[in-house]
């Protein structure tokens, strides 16, 4: 019969825990993913960029794909969540959609329009040979259906 502190032991992940901010990483890797797309990317441009060496990606994330799906969730994420905040203070359609246009048209100038979209260039690059990626692609940038 085991003890409590054996059964607890069995319990526990192996390993050292997670000791990095995976949202920190995965920015710094869509700014790499962005400005050298998908196959120009090599794991030491991402465990540089990243902070972290390549043991530790490829436990947390598997593989370079890995990285470009967490990635992409990522950034989906952030953006609709900025494009949220800056749609939110205006009640009326055509004021929300004159927020949306210059959450765009500012989002793409400067720095990070010049890294351009990561959903386009993912696309783009992979949709043709990853079918998982195509359809990630293609439900971002779909309308949503309206029951």
């Amino acid at each position: 019969m085991k003890t409590t502190a054996e059964t607890q032991q069995d319990q526990r992940p192996r390993g050292r825990p997670r000791a990095f901010d995976t949202d920190a990483a995965l920015d710094r890797a869509i700014g790499v993913f962005s400005v050298r797309g998908y196959h120009g990317t090599a794991i030491s441009d991402l465990s540089d960029a990243m902070e972290l060496t390549p043991g530790s990606i490829y436990k947390a994330f598997k593989d370079k794909r890995g990285i470009l799906l967490a990635a992409f969730d990522r950034y989906r994420l952030v953006r609709s969540t900025k494009l949220k905040a800056a749609i939110a203070p205006f009640p009326l359609g055509r004021d929300k959609v004159g927020a949306a246009l210059r959450f765009y048209a500012e989002a793409a100038h400067g720095e990070l329009g010049q890294r351009g979209c990561l959903v386009v260039a993912t696309a783009a690059e992979l949709a043709v040979s990853d079918p998982v990626v195509a359809g990630l692609s293609l439900s971002r940038t779909r309308p949503t259906k309206r029951p």
